[in-house]
């Protein structure tokens, strides 16, 4: 083997030595970066995995809540809608009561209506003065068609039994039935001067159900 010859395999093993290394390094670091890899891999599925367990309990959370919200709604509109049809159903009963039931629950209303007007005027003379307190030279009873067809003439003649010889029976001249007719109902408008006060049963209804709103609901819902 010539010199040359000696040289060249040389330098041949020198490159296959650094050729076998480098790919030794080469496969090394493939490995390193495959296992890196897989790691962050790894990392990223069980954040994943985390993140969608996580998000499926918070659905979850919010549709018990939306359910229940759903489930507590439906149950108040449930009760709201049999408070309404009490007080539909105790309307309905004080209008059709009895002719002469109904008679002595109009009656009463009006006495009561009157007697309130009545004290209204002496707390203002108390208040303005005897000159300058407002007085209503007349007062006018106006009813329904029905009722004033029915039960016109009677109420003023029970109207006058009731108050005859009492306190305020002055007020009997100064009180007369309307020819004119209101779309009511029921019960009756009291009417003095420019001033009407409604007192039909629904606006009573609606006056007096704040206050019986929660005895109706105890009555109807209180398990005790």
């Amino acid at each position: 083997m010539t010199g040359l010859s000696k040289i060249t395999d040389k330098i041949i093993a020198e490159a296959n030595n650094d050729a076998a290394k480098i790919r030794a390094e080469a496969d090394a670091e493939c490995k390193r970066i495959a296992d890196e890899y897989k790691r962050k891999a790894e990392k990223i599925k069980k954040d994943i995995e985390e993140r969608t367990e996580a998000e499926a309990a918070a659905i979850v959370s919010r549709a018990k809540t939306s359910a229940a919200m759903e489930q507590r709604n439906a149950a108040l509109a449930a009760q709201s809608n049999l408070i309404d049809k009490a007080f539909e159903s105790a309307k309905k009963e004080i209008l059709y009561l009895p002719d002469d039931k109904y008679l002595d629950f109009l009656t009463s209303m009006l006495v009561a209506v009157l007697k309130r007007q009545l004290e209204d005027e002496r707390i203002s003379r108390e208040v303005y003065g005897e000159e300058d307190a407002p007085e209503a030279d007349c007062y006018e009873i106006i009813l329904n068609e029905r009722d004033l067809a029915k039960h016109g003439k009677a109420l003023m003649e029970n109207l006058r039994r009731r108050l005859v010889g009492k306190n305020n029976s002055d007020v009997i001249a100064k009180t007369k039935l309307s020819g004119e007719t209101a779309k009511i109902d029921g019960g009756l408008i009291l009417r003095y001067g420019s001033i009407e006060i409604n007192s039909s049963i629904s606006m009573l209804f609606e006056q007096s159900r704040p206050a019986m709103e929660a005895r109706v609901s105890h009555i109807l819902f209180d398990k005790q």
